[in-house]
């Protein structure tokens, strides 16, 4: 800095832009991220005191982001508890294409849970049975490949 008397300071200042992940947390999100999610990783890195590239805590998006960039993924399961399905299964058993039951599910049409790495799990009693079938039945799209046992 260039003082009007024509005297010069020097300042040093730190720079804010995007950072870098640090060593230390990317390692950490490497040796965890199969197992744990985003949220559960966040919540390890902020309790080991390490921070985001611009000095933040860690997010659940700021692992996921982390985890984008480095292809890093996530928990591919949820385990399907008893008396519940994938919808892979669903499709299967209903003779139809799993994408018809994701529409379903992403417009809240049919009953199931979501678990926290997004797998979809389907009650499959008899009542859930029945309102996937109705739907089935009702589409004038889907030709289900084998007759659906009612």
């Amino acid at each position: 800095m260039r003082w009007h008397t024509g005297a010069a300071d020097e300042i040093t200042a730190g720079r804010i832009g995007p950072g870098r992940t640090s060593a230390a947390a990317l390692d950490l999100i490497r040796r965890h991220g199969a197992t744990h999610t985003s949220e559960q990783l966040a919540e390890m890195l902020n309790a080991q005191g390490l921070r985001t590239g611009r000095g933040h805590r860690w997010t659940k998006a700021g692992v996921a982001r982390v985890r984008a960039y480095h292809t890093i993924r996530g928990p591919r399961t949820v385990a399907v508890q008893t008396g519940e399905v994938s919808v892979k299964q669903a499709a299967a058993e209903l003779g139809i294409p799993a994408d018809a039951i994701y529409n379903w599910l992403a417009h809240g049409q049919a009953p199931a849970r979501q678990g926290p790495s997004g797998r979809w799990c389907i009650p499959w009693d008899l009542d859930t049975q029945a309102i996937y079938r109705r739907k089935v039945a009702a589409s004038f799209r889907l030709k289900p490949t084998r007759p659906m046992i009612t």
